[in-house]
């Protein structure tokens, strides 16, 4: 393959090695995986704030609210006891 100019070809010539060196240490590591582990956290919690922003967002859009009172406002205080 071509030698890769500009920005992406010094990122691999200058700054791949240096930081494939560092993200062998233990600590690199384990912050990683923390941060890999709370990505599911992170995408359900932004789900239900979604569900929560919806009735407001569609207000325009009768229905909608009426959806939502029928199924998801039911169980609102559930999913959203973290924000209290």
């Amino acid at each position: 393959m071509d030698q890769q100019n500009g920005l992406f070809g010094f990122l691999e010539n200058h700054v791949m090695g240096p930081m494939g060196k560092l993200a062998q240490f233990k600590v690199v590591r384990a912050i990683t995986a923390a941060g890999m582990a709370a990505v599911p956290f992170t995408i359900v919690g932004s789900m239900f704030l979604v569900f929560s922003i919806l009735p407001q967002a569609f207000s325009f859009w009768p229905i909608v609210a009426d959806i939502f009172s029928a199924s998801f406002d039911k169980f609102t205080s559930l999913y959203m006891v973290a924000n209290y």
